[in-house]
């Protein structure tokens, strides 16, 4: 059976960020750096992406969810601070 294996997922970082819904409801981001991004990787963004993030928001019962992926070190300050205002201006894509 093709992913039927229960895996384990350890992210880099969990940031808990106030995006304007105040201090009971801060959003979850799972954040992921990547110097090489293989397959896996890939993989695990997709899943991040099409199936976690989208299932735990709409169970409901664990917090609001966000994932965001860097691949360049160097791009990491501007790339943040792009998302979390996009956040902050509640664009969650």
């Amino acid at each position: 059976m093709l992913g039927a294996t229960p895996k384990k997922y350890l992210p880099d970082f969990i940031v808990r960020v106030d995006d304007g819904h105040g201090d009971e409801d801060l959003l979850n981001l799972v954040v992921e750096i990547k110097g090489y991004r293989g397959e896996k990787a890939k993989d695990k963004a997709n899943t991040m992406d099409a199936y976690w993030v989208p299932g735990v928001n709409n169970l409901g019962t664990f917090g609001r969810w966000a994932f965001a992926e860097f691949t360049n070190i160097y791009a990491i300050p501007a790339g943040f601070d792009a998302l979390i205002q996009r956040f902050v201006a509640g664009k969650t894509e």
